[in-house]
């Protein structure tokens, strides 16, 4: 019960002090100071305490003193009346008073484990004081004091969160929550963080200041700056708390940063001037939380490679906010979930310097990464980059990828993409994005693009080109009239009968609503065929597959070009050979009967 103390500034010196020895602080005297064995006030070792009065025991006997004032001895009598015991008598109140001390050292054990972790070495020592102020205590209150983790704690982190579990005293469980939420293994899941932080905010409004500013620097610390933790937080009485300790030098560089987590007001120029300080301290964990706010992006590009995941996505996230080219290499090589975290928080539009990198992602394995990183760069994309991913994709066999590309770019570059996917053979089976394009997209085949489909191309094609030009002539494209040309052209002319038939019963569907955009007349035919016998003849080879005729409804085709004879044209109708019209009205002569 004894200890040496700076007589300038109070400094208390280490447990290896030797009488003699100056200040290891101010280089001062120190002075000795021993417990009362009355008041338990600390005190100048004399005759008698300075606070209360009462002669002084030898600390030897201390434990003996306590035992005699809970007897009921006089205060001022205790020294005499000790001094009057038989040896024995000191020696057996002495082991009565050790059984209870040994149970609050336990206790103020507890709070020397925390307090490596914590900013202020004082929380033992009040507890200490405010226990032997109590000692001995009676046999429920010692049972009760007794349940709890057993000491030795010493060099042990790992059981703070024991004692912030199972201490049996209040102001311990939240010391320790608080100790625990500085060591590296805190924050392992977001249930066990909210628990965390809500006995932080509740310790936010403890009577101690000295609590107070504990729980306002831990939960200034960087760790909280990531979602969702943020969102948990009062950071107006966080702030309101460290703007009280911004003097002490022991707290002032914890609560300039406690202050400025408060965004609703302008921090002064000593914050600033704090928060400089902060980021130059040998602490990393406050370095890299003012850096945080001090947005020093060639700092936190240094903790990019940190062994701390969280530590990680705060840099990574904070570089995002700020657009910061040193994220380059990060995104070509972090982590998949934390390059992704990263991206969610690159604003529009994204600093055209990353994107050569984030592309350089796209054709990594991870194909939903993959697939997060085009949807944020689509729009910045030029059409030279499109393709170069569309044919990076379909080496790496990205399906899925590569259809989300070709829909999303068609309306850019329409032209570039489809030859693209042409030249790949993948037209076929990129249909399904071909056709969203054109639902969602209100996209258009491009006029060039007829040939990839039609010259030539496989029945395969053939039948996708009459579905796309169906999807697209039910919400009249803008070039309706050569894609109905493209359709009469594949119902005359194609080998395949499964085209013929498409073909023929899509321009039946798109001719018979109320606007008849299409029909068969002799300027609609001329359009498609000049020369009229070749009409003829295609449409005579028609008829005559006559499994087709109730399918494509033909004979309104017949029907209508008839109808449509104009005097004025006599001499179109005069150019018709009379073998091919012969041959026509046999087939259709034919068909009817069949039919």
């Amino acid at each position: 019960m004894e200890r040496a103390v700076c007589e300038q500034c109070d400094a208390r010196q280490s447990v290896d002090w030797r009488a003699g020895d100056l200040c290891s602080q101010c280089g001062h005297s120190v002075r000795q100071d021993v417990r009362c064995g009355w008041c338990t006030a600390w005190t100048p070792n004399g005759k008698f305490c300075r606070e209360c009065g009462t002669g002084l025991v030898s600390q030897e006997q201390f434990g003996a003193a306590r035992m005699l004032k809970h007897a009921g001895v006089d205060q001022f009598t205790l020294a005499q009346r000790l001094a009057e015991l038989d040896p024995e008598q000191v020696v057996h109140f002495q082991r009565l008073y050790q059984k209870h001390w040994a149970v609050a050292l336990d206790r103020v054990s507890e709070l020397r484990l925390c307090e490596a972790f914590l900013l202020q070495p004082v929380h033992a020592e009040k507890l200490e004081h405010d226990l032997i102020k109590r000692l001995p205590l009676s046999e429920q209150n010692l049972e009760e004091l007794s349940e709890g983790p057993k000491a030795p704690f010493v060099n042990q982190p790992e059981r703070i969160l024991e004692i912030a579990n199972n201490s049996p005293i209040d102001l311990n469980r939240t010391l320790a929550n608080l100790a625990w939420m500085r060591c590296q293994d805190y924050v392992t899941n977001t249930s066990t963080a909210r628990s965390f932080i809500n006995t932080a905010k509740q310790a936010l409004y403890n009577e101690d200041p000295a609590v107070a500013i504990e729980a306002a620097a831990v939960l200034a610390h960087w760790r909280h700056s990531i979602e969702p933790f943020v969102y948990w937080i009062e950071w107006d009485k966080v702030a309101e708390v460290g703007q009280q300790h911004l003097d002490s030098p022991v707290t002032q560089l914890w609560a300039a940063l406690a202050v400025s987590k408060d965004t609703t007001s302008e921090v002064s120029e000593k914050v600033k001037h704090l928060l400089e300080k902060a980021k130059q301290s040998s602490d990393k964990d406050l370095a890299f939380s003012a850096a945080l706010y001090l947005q020093d992006n060639d700092l936190l590009a240094q903790y990019l490679d940190a062994d701390s995941g969280w530590r990680v996505e705060a840099a990574a996230t904070a570089l995002a906010k700020n657009q910061a080219t040193v994220l380059g290499a990060f995104f070509e090589t972090g982590k998949d979930t934390l390059v992704r975290t990263a991206i969610k928080k690159l604003l529009e539009p994204i600093n055209p310097k990353l994107i050569p990198s984030l592309l350089k992602r796209v054709t990594t394995d991870n194909e939903d990464l993959c697939e997060h990183i085009y949807c944020r760069i689509k729009g910045q994309l030029e059409p030279s980059q499109m393709l170069s991913l569309i044919n990076v994709c379909e080496k790496q066999h990205k399906v899925h990828l590569l259809s989300l590309i070709v829909e999303s770019s068609l309306e850019t570059c329409p032209d570039e993409i489809i030859s693209a996917v042409n030249k790949l053979d993948l037209l076929e089976s990129h249909s399904a994005a071909l056709e969203s394009a054109i639902n969602n997209q209100g996209f258009d085949l491009p006029l060039s693009a007829i040939p990839m489909f039609n010259q030539g191309s496989k029945p395969e094609r053939q039948i996708l080109f009459v579905h796309l030009i169906d999807v697209m002539l039910r919400r009249h494209c803008d070039n309706y009239q050569v894609f109905y040309n493209e359709l009469v052209k594949l119902a005359l002319e194609s080998d395949s009968e499964e085209v013929v038939a498409k073909a023929a019963s899509t321009l039946h569907r798109n001719s018979s609503d109320a606007d008849k955009i299409f029909v068969f007349t002799l300027d609609s035919i001329e359009n498609i065929y000049p020369d009229l016998n070749d009409f003829i003849q295609r449409l005579t080879a028609l008829i005559s597959k006559t499994a087709y005729i109730k399918n494509v409804s033909i004979e309104e085709w017949v029907t209508a070009f008839l109808n449509s004879y104009d005097p004025e044209k006599s001499d179109v109708y005069a150019s018709l050979r009379s073998d091919s019209l012969q041959t026509y009205l046999q087939a259709l002569v034919d068909a009817i009967g069949t039919d």
